[in-house]
């Protein structure tokens, strides 16, 4: 039998987790979340290691592409 909304949502709630309804938009977005996240890791190693500055600041701007759709210089999506 089918889950109603209401059981969806009691799950996500008690939980913490979230489903997808749409394969399009799972197969689509999951992939640009998992970038943003290994972006990040990256970052903290990096900033771990080396200690923040100013050209490691520049880089992440120039280099990822997920960033530049964020601040409007390309398009993300």
């Amino acid at each position: 039998m089918a889950r109603t909304t209401d059981e969806k949502v009691s799950t996500v709630l008690t939980q913490n987790t979230f489903w997808f309804q749409d394969r399009m938009f799972e197969e689509e977005y999951e992939a640009h979340i998992t970038v943003l996240r290994e972006t990040l890791l990256v970052l903290r190693n990096q900033v771990q290691n080396q200690g923040l500055s100013k050209e490691l600041i520049e880089n992440l701007l120039l280099e990822n592409k997920w960033i530049k759709g964020f601040i409007g210089t390309d398009r993300f999506f």
